[in-house]
């Protein structure tokens, strides 16, 4: 879907991905513009500023062979997975992608990028002998202006300046968490929050 407002742009929807077999993804997508904007953060207040922003919501990936169909809710139609009963490989499931980008009148740009998935698994092979399980992954990274001047783009967000982005605050450069599980057979079991 399209909707225009003044300097405002914005596009949505649903979008499915095969690569010969191999990758299928499917997701929503929003991208929106607008400009001449005033950005105050607490401690950084632009105007005229134009803003960017690319958002990935309910992404489920696989990469490997074998994938079925997409699965959708019947309720809603919302994507709710991919068949992967006669696949083997790398599943991802419940990922998210929020970039927002800000750049003023100066030509000064400031980015932020949020990251999340859900969970990351193996498929297709006897999780007895082997099995590697990523849970609640999330980076977080802000990128200064070349005056090395950061944005606050938590507080943008619960200003409803740009969506996708809490946590990520100016002290914040980088962040990554999540929990990682690895089991090979009886030999090895290590399973961390990092």
């Amino acid at each position: 879907s399209l909707r225009q407002r003044g300097s405002f742009t914005e596009v949505k929807g649903r979008l499915e991905l095969g690569i010969q077999g191999f990758v299928r993804a499917a997701g929503d997508f929003e991208f929106a513009i607008r400009s001449n904007a005033v950005v105050d953060d607490g401690n950084l207040s632009l105007t005229e500023a134009d803003i960017l922003e690319i958002g990935l919501s309910n992404v489920h990936l696989f990469v490997g062979t074998g994938a079925g169909d997409f699965t959708y809710d019947g309720d809603d139609g919302a994507l709710s997975g991919i068949d992967t009963t006669a696949a083997t490989g790398f599943k991802v499931s419940g990922a998210s992608l929020s970039i927002a980008t800000v750049r003023d009148a100066t030509n000064l740009k400031w980015t932020g990028i949020a990251a999340e998935i859900g969970a990351m698994t193996v498929v297709g092979i006897n999780t007895s002998d082997f099995d590697f399980t990523v849970n609640r992954l999330s980076l977080l990274y802000n990128a200064e202006a070349s005056d090395d001047s950061k944005l606050d783009w938590n507080y943008l967000t619960n200003a409803g300046l740009v969506s996708g982005l809490d946590g990520l605050t100016s002290d914040l450069n980088f962040k990554v968490s999540g929990r990682l599980s690895l089991i090979v057979t009886d030999v090895l079991q290590i399973a961390s929050d990092f």
